[in-house]
């Protein structure tokens, strides 16, 4: 047995910060044919993880949050603030910025509705904070998450506002969110303006 310490450089136009999936193995360098591994009761591997490693958000980067919120969440997560993009073919892009408070017990799923004047819901864009790259489980305290989510709209896209909130999956219960009060919002989420 021996260690063989590897270098591997993060490429500086990845996507960070990332939970990523290590994994090794060895090949032939002449036909690049991989070499097959076994688990210890000799069971073909398709692959070999090692583990995960977290590779952080970059340190000293100055971020701009467009419109400032306080928002708190319970298990340690926060909303500093959100951002909101127009993009061709009638899609929005909404940038929330998340501060870890703590360090979150689960991983949580971000909903993200677009609803009319009578809390219609016309488009929706759910799913993990960055694609599931970074999940809530994650975060370290201090962390700021910057996490977009598209949506399509549809006809009819006058006086809409934003309904945002956290959920497990699992339970499919709401995170509990309280205002810049102290007090619980209804419905366990934030209703945020539109530009």
């Amino acid at each position: 047995m021996f260690a063989d310490p590897i270098a591997v450089p993060i490429h500086c136009e990845a996507g960070r910060p990332v939970l990523a999936t290590m994994k090794a193995g060895l090949y032939a360098r002449e036909t690049m044919e991989r070499l097959p591994a076994f688990d210890s009761q000799g069971e073909a591997l398709g692959q070999t993880i090692i583990g995960r490693l977290k590779i952080p958000p970059p340190e000293g980067e100055a971020v701009a949050i467009p419109h400032p919120v306080d928002y708190t969440f319970a298990d340690g997560i926060a909303l500093a603030g959100y951002g909101i993009e127009h993009l061709p073919e009638r899609e929005l892009r909404l940038t929330l910025y998340w501060w870890a408070q703590g360090h979150p017990t689960r991983d949580y799923t971000v909903f993200v509705h677009l609803v009319d004047e009578e809390g219609t819901i016309v488009a929706q864009g759910d799913g993990p904070p960055l694609n599931g790259d970074y999940p809530t489980g994650a975060w370290a305290p201090g962390e700021l998450v910057v996490d977009r989510h598209t949506v399509s709209l549809g006809a009819g896209t006058e006086h809409l506002r934003w309904r945002v909130g956290l959920y497990d999956l699992a339970t499919m219960g709401r995170l509990p969110v309280y205002g810049p009060d102290g007090l619980r919002l209804r419905g366990d989420q934030m209703e945020l303006e539109m530009e």
